[in-house]
This record gives C-alpha cells, structure tokens and sequence, in this order.
C-alpha cells in the first residue's frame, strides 16, 4: 500500500448483496500491518446490520477479496447513504 492512504473504486460484499462503494484505503500502524479505512457510499439500511452480519468482505479492482470489520457509525436512520470506518483482515492490499 503506497503513501498514508489511497482512494479506491470497491465492491461491498454482505451476504449474497454486493454493493458498489468508495473506499479511502490505508495502513493505520506502519510495520503492524494493520489496515483500514472509511468505506463511502454504503446504503444506510446496509450499514445497521453490517456489524452483526457473519461475514463482510470487500473485493478489490484487482478482484482479490479482503475480509473487513466495520466500526461504529452515527444514527444510519438519519441519511440515505452513509460513510463508515472499518478494519481489514489478512494482508494490506
């Protein structure tokens, strides 16, 4: 992963939904490897239930597939489409 973080055309994977997304890319802790980011454009109805769904992938332009963990948001009820934070696992893209 180059510089402090990378903007990224992306594909939200939640269950059998896949959901075209913006992502701001990057490594939090430099020599951890730990890697994350904000996700942008996520449907708000999406976004509720994302932190209990069993699994929420994000796939790559490259088409590589990075399991993530989104963080906490604001109120989702309150807009259409949200921005919201999330933790990568495995390997920085």
């Amino acid at each position: 992963m180059d510089g402090p973080f990378r903007f990224i055309d992306a594909t939200l994977i939640v269950g059998d939904q896949q959901i075209p997304v913006e992502a701001d890319l990057g490594v939090f802790l430099p020599g951890t490897g730990m890697w994350g980011g904000i996700l942008h454009h996520v449907p708000a109805r999406l976004a509720a239930g994302m932190r209990n769904a069993g699994q929420v992938r994000l796939c790559l332009p490259t088409g590589q597939e990075r399991r993530i963990r989104p963080l906490e948001i604001a109120d989702p009820r309150s807009e259409t489409y949200v921005s919201m934070p999330f933790v990568g696992e495995g390997p920085a893209p």
